[in-house]
């Protein structure tokens, strides 16, 4: 109902699900969008919130990058509210990809830093880190070892690196059913991060760049499509 009357008075529903919307409107309505929220609130008996905000940046509907109001002026991470390939940050109980990607494209969105800059300039290895979990019917192996079917790594591309695999293990000892679980490069093995003395030599950067701007060059494709 909201959405609709919105709509009416020439606003562009940007996103809408049960609980929210995200609403383009000129600044010369402002009176006339308080009016309709007003009514609104009336007739529902709900309160409605209002987050403003400078720039939303939306892949897809569960994947965007907004930025509230005042993140120009204070550079507050706290204005920037991030969903799907956009969260930054670990969650408990999910599964990890390397933070570094999702950090340089809100960078790159947020504060227009370079990709490269700040991929390049990280020394945090955590930030380089993918967690997988594989499920109970597949073995994993490592340099021609099986090894636990839990495993945190780093894309990484020195002669000490090697390809990691999932595969099935018959009745006979025989593995069989390979599936390369990252194509693009070898990787190496850090699940013991106690073990790792010095920030690595040989990670892939070039890896990390490619995947990131892959994820924008896919994202500003899409947007200038919509106008």
């Amino acid at each position: 109902m909201l959405a609709e009357k919105l709509i009416a008075m020439g606003c562009k529903i940007i996103q809408a699900n049960t609980d929210g919307l995200f609403v383009l409107r000129k600044k010369n309505t402002d009176e006339q969008f308080k009016a309709v929220c007003k009514e609104w609130e009336e007739y529902t008996k709900l309160i409605l919130e209002e987050d403003r905000f400078e720039a939303m940046y939306q892949f897809a509907i569960n994947d965007y990058l907004a930025i509230k109001e005042g993140y120009a002026e204070t550079k507050d991470p706290k204005c920037l509210k991030t969903k799907g390939l956009f969260i930054d940050e670990v969650k408990l109980g999910k599964g990890m990809q390397p933070m570094i990607i999702p950090i340089s494209i809100n960078r790159y969105f947020a504060d227009k830093i370079p990709i490269k800059e700040t991929i390049l300039n990280c020394k945090d290895l955590n930030q380089f880190v993918t967690y997988q979990k594989v499920d109970k019917k597949f073995s994993v192996e490592y340099k021609g070892e099986i090894i636990s079917r839990i495993n945190r790594y780093y894309v990484s591309n020195s002669g000490e690196s090697g390809y990691i695999f999932k595969c099935t293990i018959d009745e006979n000892g025989v593995r069989e059913n390979y599936q390369n679980m990252l194509t693009a490069s070898g990787v190496t093995i850090v699940n013991n991060f106690e073990e790792v003395k010095e920030f690595p030599t040989d990670i892939n950067y070039s890896y990390y760049i490619s995947e990131a701007q892959k994820i924008i060059d896919q994202f500003e494709v899409k947007q200038l499509s919509l106008f």
